[in-house]
Formats: C-alpha cells, sequence, structure tokens
C-alpha cells in the first residue's frame, strides 16, 4: 500500500509549525528531516539482518518515544538515539536536540519536543506497511519544505536542491543508461546538496556505480548521507567541506578524476575565491582558461568539473542562463572552452525552478571524448514549457522532450534543437561583446540611476555609478540587496507592498520618492519602474532621477506664493482695517461739525465739538504717520536722532502716552523700575514708541480691568524692557509671525480695539534700529502675553545727552505778513487761509499753479504754501516759476504736501523750496515757522 505524499506533507507542516518561532526556517528544516530519517529506518530496518543501515538496540524511534515528557528529553535524545546512530553508520553533522537557543528551556523545551515526535506517531506514517510513492524519501521533503520556506527563510538555501524533473533530464544528456557501467563506473557531484542528483544519474545507470559527493554545508551533507543509506547506497562517500578551497577527492596531489560529473551549484557565488589564490591553483583549473571575476563563481565550479572529467568523461552542470552572454573574463573562459570543443551543448530552462532565486537557467553539457573534433554546439531551448506551482515553476513529463531522443539500446537518435557551428558562435560572440560594450558605455555614463532586479525575487543584480553614487554605495554593496535595503524604502513592508504592485501590473511610478542614502542624506528622485522579459527570465528596471534640486526651487517657488497670496490677503485685511480706522473718527467730526451747525453761536456746546474734532483729527495723523514710519522703515529710510538717555525717562514718556487707552478700560498698570540709572544711546521719541506701542497693544487685548505690569531691569551689558498683560493671549502658530507686516492676532478685536495691524511691525524694527532685540512670549489663547525688549547699555557720560527741541516753547505773537496759498484742494486752500489771516497775516489763495502766477504779478508774498501735487502745473513747477520772478527770490516757499518720506523732502529742497510741511500741519508748527519772518525786513 503506498504512502500517500500528502499525508507525509501534512506532518511535515505540523512539525514546521511545532519549531516555529525558536529559529530560522533554515534551521528547523534540519530536525524535522533528521526525525523523518530516524522513523523510516526505524520502521522499515529496526531488527532486521543486512539491513542497509545499522540501528544499535535503544536508538530507533519507538525508544525516542519513551523520552516523552521527560525533563532531560533533549540531552537523551542526543545520547540514546543520535550518538549511536551517528556512530554506527559514520553519520556526523546532525542538529543539536538540547540546544535551549534554538528549542527553548525546561518545560518549553520538554512540551516542544514531546509534541515533535507525537507528530510521527501518526499511524498514516508507518513506513514499515506502507511504502513510500515515489523514491526520494528525504528529497520530496526537502523539496516540499524548501518550496515553503525559501521566501521566509529569506536565504538561498533551495539551491542545495535539484528539483527531481531537473535531475532526471541531467541523467539523461549524460547517456549513462547507455554506457558499459559497473562497480567501478564513478559518478561525482562537487555541490552534493541533499544528494538527489546523485541518486538520480545513479539509478538511471543500469548497473550499481559508485557515487561521490562534497557539500560544503554542514547540515545538508549530513542529510545527503542520510539520503544515500535510505536508497540502498551505504557506500556512497559524501564528504563536507568546500569544493574549490579544499576538494577532498584526490590522486595524490591531483584532483581525483571521474566518469561522469554533475552539479547544481550555487548561483553567482561572491565568495568563491575565498582561501584561494585562482592564479597560482594547485589543481591547475583555471591556468588553461582564465580566471573567472571575483565575484561570480560560476565558471570556477564548471571549470572544476572540467578538471574533475577523465579524458572520456561527461559532466553536466547548472549554471544561471547569464553566463552564455557576459563578457570580458567570462567572455574569454567560454571561448577557450569552445575552441576545445569541451561543450557539446545547451539546455536553455524556465525561469523560477530552483528555490531561492527567480533567474533562469541553463544546462551546459560537457563531454571530453572526441571533444578535438567536435565542430558544433547544440543549443536546445527547453524554456517554454513548464507549469505554475505556487510562486515557483515546474516542469512536467512532456517539458522534458527537449532532450536527446534515444532508441531502445540507448542511442541517440535525435536531438531537439540546433546544431550550431562554432565559427557561427564566435560570430556573434563579436556583435554580443559589441552590443554589451554599446550597451555598458550607456549605462555606466546616464546622468540617472539605473537599477536591474531580478524580478523573481527583488533583488539586485546590477547598478550604474550614478546610482551608488547617488545613495553612497559601492557596487558590490547593491548587489543581492532588495530596495528597502539600499534605502530606497523606509521599511521592508512598505518595500514589498511596491513590489507587489509592480508585479501585478508591470509598471510602477513615484513622481516624487524621498530616499536615504547611506550617510542618512535625504535624496528625492523620481522613480520609474518596469518588468521586461529577458531571454525568457523576468527583469526589472529601476530609473531613478534625482530631482532634490527641483524639488527644493518647486518647494520654493510654492513657498513664494503662498507667501505672496497671503502678504495678498493680509492687504486686503489692512485696508479693510484702515477703511474702518479712517471711518472711526470721521463719523464724529461729521457729527461734530453738524453740531455747531445746529447749535448756532453756543459757545460751550462748539467748544465740546472742537475738542472732538481736535481729538479724532489727533487719531487720523497718527495713523497717517504710522503709515509713514512702515514705508520709510521698509525702504530703510528712518534716521535715529540718537543721544544720551535714561530708560525710566522714556518709560515715563510712553506711559504719559498711553494712560488714557489704559485708563479707558480701567486697568491696573504696575510700573517695576530699578533704583540704578539704565543709561542707553538712544532716539527718545522712538523709543518711547516703542514702549507706548507695546502699552496699547497690551491694554487694547486685555478684558477691562485687566492687569498690566511694565518692568525693567539689568542683565549684564543689556536693559531688559518686559510688558506683560491678562490679555487674549497669543496662538501658537502665530507667535512665529507676530511681528510681521499686516499681522494681526485676532483680526475681529483689533477691529474692535483699533488698529492697522502694524504696531508691532514698528517695534521690532525700531528696536532694531537701536541694536536690541524684541521677543514675544505667550502659553497659548486665553493666557496672556509677554514681551521682552532687550537693549544695549551705555556707560556713564559716554554719549552727548539729547538736546530738547526749543522750537516746543509757546512763541509771541508777530506781527503780520504777506501769504500766499497755493492748493487745487479748495477747502484745503481756503482754511489755511482762513487760519493765516485770524493769525493776523494778509493772504492771497490760488487754486492753481497758473493763477499763483497771475496773483504775484501785483502781489509780492514774504511766504508762499504751495501744494505739491496739483494737475497742470506741480508744485515743482511753481516753485522754480515764482523764483524766477522779479522781487521773490528772497520769499520763504514752503511745500504743504501728503508726502513725507526722506526721498520727498530732497525733491523740494533741489526745487527751490525753504521748508517741508506734511498734511495736516499742527498750528504750532506754522506759528513756529512764521516766527522766523519775525527778523525779516
Amino acid at each position: 500500500m503506498a504512502l500517500k505524499k500528502s499525508e507525509l506533507y501534512s506532518s511535515l507542516w505540523a512539525s514546521c509549525d511545532e519549531l516555529r518561532g525558536g529559529m530560522d526556517a533554515s534551521q528547523y528544516k534540519d530536525y524535522v528531516l533528521v526525525l523523518l530519517f530516524i522513523k523510516y529506518i526505524s520502521d522499515k530496518y529496526a531488527g532486521q539482518p543486512f539491513a542497509p543501515i545499522s540501528i544499535p538496540e535503544g536508538a530507533t524511534f519507538k525508544d525516542m518515544v519513551a523520552l516523552k515528557g521527560k525533563p532531560d528529553i533533549g540531552d537523551k535524545i542526543n545520547t540514546k538515539i543520535i550518538a549511536p546512530l551517528a556512530g554506527a553508520n559514520k553519520l556526523s553533522d546532525m542538529p543539536d536536540f538540547n540546544d535551549a537557543t534554538k528549542l527553548g528551556s525546561g518545560k518549553e523545551m520538554v512540551d516542544r519536543l514531546t509534541n515533535l515526535i507525537a507528530i510521527f506517531e501518526n499511524p498514516a506514517l508507518d513506513f514499515s506497511k506502507n511504502r513510500a510513492d515515489g523514491d526520494d524519501i528525504l528529497g520530496d521533503a526537502y523539496e516540499y519544505l524548501m518550496r515553503h520556506f525559501a521566501t521566509e527563510s529569506g536565504k538561498s538555501k533551495g539551491q542545495f536542491y535539484t528539483p527531481a524533473e531537473v535531475s532526471r533530464i541531467m541523467a539523461q544528456i549524460l547517456g549513462i543508461r547507455a554506457a558499459k557501467t559497473s562497480a567501478s563506473t564513478t559518478v561525482y557531484d562537487p555541490t552534493a546538496g541533499s544528494g538527489s542528483l546523485l541518486l538520480k544519474v545513479g539509478d538511471e545507470a543500469g548497473t550499481a556505480v559508485t557515487l561521490y559527493g562534497q557539500e560544503k554545508d554542514a547540515a545538508t551533507s549530513g542529510l545527503a548521507r542520510m539520503n544515500m543509506i535510505l536508497h540502498n547506497n551505504p557506500t556512497a562517500l559524501v564528504v563536507q567541506g568546500n569544493t574549490l578551497t579544499d576538494p577532498k577527492f584526490k590522486d595524490g596531489e591531483a584532483l581525483k578524476t571521474f566518469d561522469y560529473v554533475v552539479a547544481n551549484p550555487p548561483f553567482s557565488d561572491k565568495r568563491w575565491s575565498t582561501g584561494l589564490t585562482p592564479a597560482k591553483d594547485p589543481f591547475d583549473r583555471f591556468q588553461s582558461f582564465g580566471v573567472p571575476p571575483g565575484k561570480q563563481g560560476d565558471y570556477a565550479y564548471l571549470l572544476h568539473i572540467v578538471r574533475s572529467l577523465r579524458s572520456t568523461g561527461k559532466g553536466a552542470c547548472i549554471l544561471p542562463h547569464g553566463v552564455l552572454f557576459r563578457g570580458n573574463a567570462e567572455a574569454e573562459i567560454r571561448k577557450n572552452l569552445v575552441k576545445k570543443g569541451y561543450i557539446k551543448g545547451v539546455i536553455g530552462l524556465p525561469a523560477n525552478l530552483f528555490y531561492g532565486t527567480g533567474i533562469p537557467a541553463c544546462i551546459v553539457v560537457i563531454d571530453k571524448e572526441n571533444a578535438h573534433t567536435r565542430k558544433g554546439i547544440f543549443l536546445i531551448d527547453a524554456s517554454a514549457g513548464f507549469m505554475k506551482d505556487g510562486p515557483k515553476n515546474r516542469l512536467r513529463a512532456q517539458d522534458t522532450r527537449a532532450v536527446p531522443m534515444r532508441d531502445e539500446a540507448g542511442g541517440v537518435v535525435m536531438w531537439v534543437g540546433s546544431n550550431t557551428d562554432v565559427d557561427d558562435i564566435k560570430r556573434a560572440e563579436i556583435a554580443l561583446k559589441d552590443s554589451e560594450v554599446r550597451f555598458r558605455r550607456l549605462f555606466e555614463s546616464a546622468q540617472d540611476g539605473i537599477l536591474i532586479l531580478d524580478a523573481g525575487t527583488g533583488k539586485v543584480i546590477d547598478a550604474n555609478p550614478f546610482m551608488t553614487a547617488l545613495l553612497g554605495y559601492s557596487h558590490d554593496e547593491f548587489m543581492g540587496k532588495e530596495l528597502w535595503e539600499i534605502g530606497l524604502f523606509r521599511d521592508i513592508e512598505e518595500s514589498r507592498a511596491a513590489y507587489r504592485e509592480l508585479q501585478e501590473k508591470g509598471y510602477v511610478r513615484y513622481e516624487n520618492l524621498p530616499l536615504e542614502s547611506r550617510s542618512g542624506h535625504k535624496v528625492e528622485v523620481e522613480f520609474v519602474s518596469n518588468v521586461y522579459a529577458e531571454n525568457h527570465h523576468r527583469v526589472v528596471q529601476c530609473n531613478v532621477r534625482d530631482i532634490t534640486e527641483r524639488s527644493r526651487l518647486q518647494r520654493q517657488v510654492r513657498d513664494q506664493a503662498a507667501a505672496l497670496a497671503d502678504l495678498d490677503r493680509r492687504k486686503d485685511e489692512f485696508l479693510a482695517t484702515l477703511a474702518h480706522e479712517l471711518r472711526n473718527p470721521l463719523a464724529p467730526i461729521r457729527n461734530s461739525l453738524h453740531i455747531m451747525k445746529l447749535s448756532g453761536a453756543d459757545a460751550a456746546t462748539v467748544e465740546r465739538s472742537r475738542n472732538v474734532i481736535e481729538r479724532q483729527v489727533q487719531q487720523m495723523v497718527r495713523l497717517v504717520d504710522d503709515l509713514m514710519d512702515v514705508s520709510r522703515i521698509v525702504q530703510g529710510k528712518v534716521e535715529l536722532r540718537t543721544g544720551r538717555v535714561e530708560l525710566a525717562a522714556v518709560v515715563a514718556r510712553a506711559v504719559e502716552t498711553a494712560r488714557p487707552v489704559i485708563d479707558a478700560k480701567g486697568h491696573d498698570l504696575t510700573i517695576s523700575l530699578p533704583p540704578d540709572s539704565l543709561p542707553l544711546e538712544a532716539d527718545t521719541v522712538r523709543l518711547a514708541q516703542v514702549v507706548g506701542n507695546l502699552l496699547n497693544n497690551a491694554a487694547k487685548y486685555t478684558e477691562p480691568g485687566g492687569r498690566i505690569r511694565l518692568t525693567a531691569e539689568r542683565d549684564g551689558d543689556e536693559a531688559v524692557l518686559r510688558v506683560t498683560d491678562t490679555g487674549i493671549g497669543i496662538a501658537p502658530d502665530m507667535l512665529p509671525r507676530v511681528f510681521g507686516m499686516f499681522v494681526q492676532v485676532d483680526p475681529t478685536a483689533t477691529r474692535s480695539q483699533g488698529g492697522l495691524g502694524i504696531g508691532l511691525m514698528l517695534v521690532k524694527n525700531l528696536v532694531g534700529l537701536h541694536r536690541g532685540t524684541v521677543e514675544a512670549h505667550s502659553a497659548g489663547l486665553g493666557t496672556g502675553s509677554e514681551f521682552v525688549v532687550r537693549l544695549p547699555l551705555v556707560s556713564r557720560g559716554s554719549v552727548q545727552p539729547e538736546v530738547p527741541d526749543a522750537g516746543q516753547k509757546p512763541h509771541e505773537r508777530h506781527p503780520g505778513r504777506r501769504l500766499l496759498v497755493v492748493d487745487d484742494n479748495v477747502d484745503a486752500a481756503d482754511t489755511l487761509a482762513t487760519l493765516l489771516r485770524l493769525s493776523g497775516h494778509d493772504v492771497r489763495v490760488a487754486h492753481s499753479g497758473a493763477a499763483a502766477l497771475a496773483v504775484v504779478t501785483d502781489y509780492r508774498p514774504d511766504m508762499a504754501f504751495l501744494d505739491i501735487g496739483m494737475p497742470g502745473m506741480d508744485g515743482y513747477e511753481v516753485a522754480r516759476r515764482l523764483r524766477e520772478q522779479p522781487g521773490l527770490q528772497r520769499a520763504v516757499l514752503v511745500a504743504v504736501t501728503g508726502w513725507g518720506s526722506p526721498e520727498d523732502r530732497r525733491r523740494t529742497t533741489e526745487a527751490g523750496f525753504d521748508h517741508h510741511l506734511v498734511k495736516p500741519v499742527e498750528p504750532a508748527v506754522l506759528e513756529k515757522l512764521l516766527a522766523g519772518l519775525r527778523n525779516q525786513p
């Protein structure tokens, strides 16, 4: 009765579940296969004479069952079961069943091993009554495990196993069935793996042959020896060691030679030459053909096979498909092999056949017999036929027909393929080499990064210099890596998700993918990847363009656009606020004027209305002055009139200015100044403006009855002034912008309290002109605010004291003068003229430049007040014309204008004006100016 493989596989999977989590898949595979081996030989051979394997008494699977649940189960399995079996059958490299790092310690180990043994007690796995469905128990089990764990393990362990269908093809290719074989016929596998390939070739022979194998991996070589025993080949010699650096089979100092050699070596072994000096190889494997590249070991194994064959020997080696096309050193080796006639044929296999790699492979057939007469090479394409089996491909019986077709006697009837002349191969190689040179030149000089990945595994198989330089890795460090390992994605899950999308769609594009270089530097790239078919193998080409600078410029443009939009928004808010602030004083002015009209000559009412108008006009003047200050600051044209001042005096002046606002809202103002002097080099007016603005802000943004505290202190060589309030506070996102132009912390509150959103901008810039700093602090909305101003102190007597303006004294009434007022604004001209007449002067009025010139033909004014922005003839031209009039060269010309910048003042001076007054003109300023005419004749 045949044992169903499904039952076997079910038990294997249950065993793996029991061990999963304690160790890597490639490790717990060894425990499962050893347990399967012990169960199989115990059922088949325990107690039988002349068995192919010796089973010491007390070392059977039943004896292992008796250990279940014992506290020292791991140690007892090692000493009572494993050690006797290994000693009696010359087995080595068996796994340690008492390894606490893999199996756990204490009860965890006991439970795990007990459950593991119980799984193999399944009656369906009774090999004493059932024969296996198939002839390769361990090989099939190994393949099953590799099929499930190649991805989980993350290793290329699957290359240790050659799928049964491929092994059969290689056995048929060698023609060993038709050969006259005997026990002296030798078959050798230098990379034996689990031994399945050796077994397939041995079974293909008509008689028993002698099998030799060497395997680098210790656990796998032990598996191979067990496999030989299970297949009734106890004399097969499988040893552990590195075939290339330490070949175990030798005749004296030379390599032992064999009749048949088969191998499935690790693809493109990057460490093949470790411990070996290829140019001085003691076994002369490379001298006649060439030394393979240091990072590509495929031809190293092939040349070992060539050297291990007798003069009539035949071999077959599985290699990656790329060995047929690579240039440089490998092209030279390939040429020499073809020249000697050793290569008889090449069979192309489908991609994704082998566990641990998706690279397409080929079988290179070697035949030394009559090699010197060989004129052609059979090239057979067997890559198109296969079936999908999960993530892998598998060959079917009908897919193995692209091999030699033989008659009943074993002779070759025909090959399904093509026979290519050697000269054609040479010409094709030359053309291919030229093509490769062109490709390599483009590949290596490209100013974009290029990555080539294996589509099956997602691992890098090539990268151009731009790509390696972009991320700061060497070319070798790229090879064999997944994308997440070289900074193309942040983590493995993101990388694999992107790769799954690529496999599904065949195309992936990222407009802006942030990468991380080896040094941690951020690199922004445009990432485009496509899947291509390449010689029956799928590869992924990734084009990576560095867009770091482009992205920076795009962000800069976006930031500038956002800043402009924000500035435009704030400008609109400012204009709306300005309109609101101008309408506020205009309303009481208009009302007061109407009251004066209705009240007649009632003196008290007129006085009250006059006071209202005066206060509102002053408010409008302050608004306009602030705007002019902003303009001057932006243009860098503010000039400080500095002198020695005391901070206490500045504070007193500012408090006097802000007191009405503070008192109107019922705030409690506390002032704390140090007893010592805090001397500054400063402009008293401008610095008082700074402190006044901060006090006004505190008053306006604090609910009635709040607290405001002003303190000053010395901190080293700085004076520190703080204005703290219990007001509405500042949101965290507003703190960095609070000193910006037109910025309003709360536009709604600003409109209700008054202000243009430029006060703090003036504060910051005026403090900066005094070589100081200002900072805003707030814990958030509703927590109040604190503004801290730091100013440099000066030593006593180092600065001249500020000289008071003598013009601030009241003036005596002066005798009347002849005056001319010129302004196209009739109301402005007439009100100024009235004001001057009330002061006892003779005044004439003109509303245009031409009218003014007409007046002076018979009227010689002592002083002329000229508006600048008049239509037709502006004030500059009128001034020049007046200076040309006889008798007016000494007349005093005064510009009266809304423009007050230093540039405006320079232009009026150049035009011949003596003075420059900015509208609206204070009456006191007019009195001071007219007093200057007092001493003139």
